[in-house]
């Protein structure tokens, strides 16, 4: 495999440092150095380029574990953080870990498929579904989705099937890398779009590569869902806390559905709220859900969130929310997941 192939084999620039010891906490695993070609493994010229470290080759390059390099060598003059700053501003290395070295391009996800290859089949297709102003008529944003029906297989499956392979958290990425292409060749859309991730992908070491893609970070949402539980909200809040830094914003999923849901928004302070379908289903039957969906709206007001409706399905359920103040709605009702984009002004846009 290419040092230099895909989203999961560089990281480099400012993340360099934080990535190698996040992904040495995360998964109890070394990470590597290995110098760009031509580069001396003793770039600072003060710690010893011998010594008792494990040494692996990595495409016949010479890779270093960097907590031992920087760290625990005998003899070292220079922290591991003052390296790291120094190999960071020169760009004169790539960051492997232990985990990516059995990641996307080398373990086979489905039908001896690796993720890469399975992104690049036809039977494979980005899909958004819009986030709809009812009181206008047009798209806010749109909620970036995936189908995978000419594997025979939903979208959900697909994710647990990675989960059992160890790699949520590289389709995770892969599927927004994919969005994001297919959504910045839809120039006219305007709006936000937003990235369903779970803690695996937003602590995968990978996020910053999103923020840095065709679409401004100021435009991405970071969709969180309450499906998959959150372990270590410090570990993902330091990270979600990073890409808000940069003009992203959070939003937490399905929210009303169960206790995860409303501890995520407690814990994570969302930019936006999206109240689960379970809720928008029976607001035209029974009083206290459309009750329960004001409250929601007028907590989100409080904390200076958007409330989202999902799973709006009929006329009668758009108006009673927005009767109840929920503007902001998403659902069948207005369009399904496809590949054209419901754009701002006329027309649709076709994703590519």
């Amino acid at each position: 495999m290419s040092l230099e192939a895909g989203y999961g084999r560089e990281l480099l620039g400012n993340l360099l440092g934080r990535a190698v010891v996040e992904c040495e906490e995360k998964f109890g695993v070394k990470a590597y150095f290995a110098p760009a070609p031509g580069v001396s493994i003793d770039p600072l010229g003060k710690v010893p380029a011998g010594g008792p470290w494990e040494c692996v080759a990595i495409d016949g390059v010479a890779a270093v574990p960097l907590g031992e390099f920087g760290c625990s060598a005998p003899g070292a003059e220079v922290s591991r953080d003052a390296l790291l700053a120094y190999l960071a501003e020169k760009a004169f290395a790539t960051v492997i870990t232990l985990r990516s070295l059995l990641s996307a391009q080398s373990t086979p996800l489905v039908e001896g498929q690796t993720i890469d290859a399975l992104l690049g089949d036809s039977r494979y297709q980005a899909t958004f579904q819009p986030l709809m102003d009812a009181s206008t008529g047009r798209p806010i944003g749109h909620e970036a989705l995936s189908s995978f029906a000419g594997y025979g297989i939903k979208p959900l499956d697909m994710l647990a099937l990675a989960d059992t392979r160890g790699l949520r958290g590289e389709l995770e990425i892969a599927l927004a890398h994919s969005a994001i292409k297919a959504f910045a060749c839809s120039a006219p859309c305007q709006g936000f779009l937003s990235l369903n991730l779970s803690e695996e992908g937003i602590c995968s070491g990978y996020l910053e590569g999103l923020l840095n893609g065709a679409v401004a970070p100021q435009q991405l949402v970071i969709e969180i869902t309450e499906t998959r539980p959150i372990g270590n909200y410090e570990q993902v809040l330091m990270h979600l806390e990073r890409a808000r830094a940069r003009g992203v914003r959070v939003a937490v999923d399905d929210v009303g559905a169960g206790y995860a849901s409303l501890h995520h928004v407690l814990e994570l302070s969302p930019d936006i709220i999206k109240v689960d379908r379970s809720l928008v289903a029976k607001v035209g039957e029974k009083p206290q859900y459309a009750q329960m969906l004001r409250m929601l709206g007028l907590y989100a007001a409080r904390i200076g969130a958007l409330c989202i409706a999902e799973g709006v399905e009929t006329a009668q359920q758009a108006t009673i929310l927005q009767l109840e103040g929920i503007r902001y709605q998403q659902g069948y009702y207005y369009q399904g997941p496809s590949a054209v984009l419901a754009c701002a002004g006329a027309g649709t846009c076709q994703a590519a």
